[in-house]
């Protein structure tokens, strides 16, 4: 991992939703049952940092199905 003073452990904020991003780019995931969605993926240089939470709570990144970004950057 790059930055790890960018790292956040991963947080469950209520059933099924986990706070999985960095201390500035937050990600949420989203447990939909047989598939997850992921709100917003940072930025390029948080990828492993989002893998790796994404395999700390247990969940699988190839069932993510669905990605949705809640605003649009120039970098990310």
């Amino acid at each position: 991992m790059e930055n790890k003073e960018m790292y956040l452990e991963p947080v469950r904020y209520a059933d099924g939703l986990y706070h999985i991003g960095t201390r500035y780019s937050p990600c949420w995931l989203i447990d939909c049952g047989e598939e997850l969605a992921l709100l917003d993926t940072a930025m390029p240089d948080d990828f492993n940092f989002l893998l790796s939470n994404i395999e700390k709570i247990g969940y699988d990144v190839k069932k993510i199905k669905h990605i949705f970004h809640s605003h649009g950057h120039i970098d990310h």
